[in-house]
């Protein structure tokens, strides 16, 4: 009988194991060497239909708690998500996550600061000449503010958050002064007549630092234990992920390396493409390009003449921006024609740069980071844009390449039609 069970059990694994390599490239990541795993039509009486049937209670709470956070500090909020997690892994059917909003709201702080624009135009006696000793940051054009002068000046403060006290940790923003320019027209020649200079503080790292004390007590409150020790580090994940799962619509079984631990984790993705050369898709679940590598593009309204360096990937504000390889996070700052970017420093010795993003989820200077681990979210800012989405690049040795190519996607032109 054991060795027939043995048998029967043997199948089943090939049977699985068959079953992911005939899989498409849409998949969920499994972990090697799972020590846990949760899955809500396998244990207890959790009712995910249930879950979603009381999806407004949730979201009010969470907007509740939410409703203080201005600018960036509103990406940090408490999700409805986790609320709604705490109730499924309590296997009990009852509605009680809307009553921990208030335990695991963020807290954030800001500082007001002054971003004062000045508006230039080109003199009519200096539009034959073409010069250049100032570049701006994205259109590559130089010129001299020496032919220009001031037609305007705007100033307007800002308040800008400081520090971020999340379930799942502490984010601390550091800014430093910048000026820069941007090309805002040009003549029918092809000369540089409108200029913008902006000076403000801009950020330049994100210090974060996890503390997950108050899942793991909304957990015990939950469960009604009376050892908050008594939560281990795997419960506490599967809360977070199956947060994100439910935020997104999509759930799936998840499992942990043997290795997983709170100080390591930063949260996954539920749908991954990965190239045969084992690339990342760097925006989960969307798959489309507005504008590919190589590509002239002339955009006066917003400043953008020249050949695009990298690949434009259109997504909602929010969504998961993804390591595309293992690495280290070597940059996080902001620009006023590419907004809040961050640069992935590969070990393939290649350099990833990511532009326009909303923000960069828990990421900060020098964190290691695995292919597919969520880095950052996509966004709208930056004035080179015209609508939400992930620009991406590739540079090797500093010059920038087709990222299709350089990260094996060729087959995605299939899915873009491009």
């Amino acid at each position: 009988m054991e060795r027939g069970n043995c048998l029967i059990g043997v199948l089943v694994v090939l049977a699985f194991v068959v079953l992911i390599l005939a899989s498409p490239g849409l998949f969920l990541s499994f972990a090697q060497t799972p020590v846990a795993g949760f899955h809500p039509d396998l244990y207890g009486d959790a009712d995910v239909d249930e879950i979603y049937s009381h999806r407004k209670l949730y979201e009010q709470a969470a907007e509740f708690v939410n409703r203080d956070l201005m600018e960036l500090a509103a990406n940090y909020g408490l999700g409805w998500g986790v609320l709604a997690a705490l109730d499924l892994v309590a296997y009990d059917n009852e509605i009680k996550g809307p009553e921990y909003a208030e335990l695991l709201r963020p807290y954030a702080e800001y500082m007001e600061a002054a971003c004062v624009t000045t508006y230039w135009k080109r003199s009519e006696s200096s539009l034959s000449g073409s010069a250049g000793e100032m570049q701006n940051d994205g259109g590559g054009e130089e010129f001299d503010l020496n032919d220009f002068y001031v037609v305007d000046t705007a100033t307007k403060t800002e308040q800008l958050v400081t520090r971020v006290d999340t379930y799942s940790g502490v984010f601390v923003f550091k800014y430093e002064q910048t000026e820069e320019s941007v090309i805002t027209g040009y003549s029918p020649e092809g000369e540089v007549t409108d200029v913008k200079v902006v000076k403000k503080h801009a950020l330049r790292n994100v210090v974060y630092e996890a503390d997950w004390s108050r899942l793991r007590e909304a957990l015990r409150r939950r469960w009604d234990v009376s050892d908050v020790d008594s939560i281990s580090d795997d419960d506490v994940i599967f809360v977070n992920e199956w947060a994100m799962q439910l935020q997104a619509g999509i759930m799936e079984f998840v499992t942990l390396e043997a290795a997983t631990s709170l100080d390591l984790y930063r949260g996954g993705a539920v749908l991954v493409y990965i190239s045969e050369d084992g690339y990342v898709w760097p925006v989960e679940g969307c798959y489309t390009l507005t504008s590919v590598f190589g590509e002239y593009r002339d955009i006066p309204s917003i400043g953008v003449r020249g050949i695009h360096k990298g690949i434009d990937i259109p997504a909602p504000v929010g969504t998961n921006v993804l390591a595309v390889t293992a690495g280290v996070v070597g940059a996080i700052y902001e620009t006023a024609g590419g907004g809040r970017q961050l640069r992935l420093d590969g070990y393939d010795g290649r350099s990833y740069y990511y532009l326009h993003l909303a923000h960069w989820a828990s990421s900060y200077v020098g964190m290691p980071v695995e292919a597919g681990q969520v880095i950052a979210a996509s966004g709208n800012t930056g004035k080179f844009t015209t609508g939400p989405h992930l620009h991406f690049e590739v540079h090797v040795n500093g010059v920038p390449v087709d990222p299709l190519v350089a990260c094996g996607w060729l087959d995605m032109r299939e899915l873009v039609g491009r």
